[in-house]
């Protein structure tokens, strides 16, 4: 688990994941404040987090919704590849 990430102008926090000519680009909104890096089996995922691990513990990122309540928060990918 990734904090503390570094945000555009516009307020967004990108991850990008580059192999070959290819490129894939997890960006999140102001919502979400940790991304997750999982890998098996030769396999790479990038999860946006509102939390960090543990956070029923510490707290970290911890939101909690009262009945009735919402979260919204946007998150996407691009992709890139390199046309030769």
């Amino acid at each position: 688990c990734f904090g503390d990430l570094e945000r555009d102008a516009d307020g967004l926090a990108r991850t990008s994941l580059v192999a070959g000519d290819g490129e894939v680009c997890v960006w999140m909104d102001e919502h979400f404040h940790f991304i997750h890096v999982f890998t098996e089996g030769g396999g790479i995922a990038l999860e946006p987090m509102t939390w960090a691990p543990d956070a029923f513990n510490s707290g970290d990122g911890l939101l909690a919704l009262l009945p009735g309540g919402s979260f919204a928060g946007r998150w996407g990918l691009n992709t890139h590849r390199e046309v030769s």
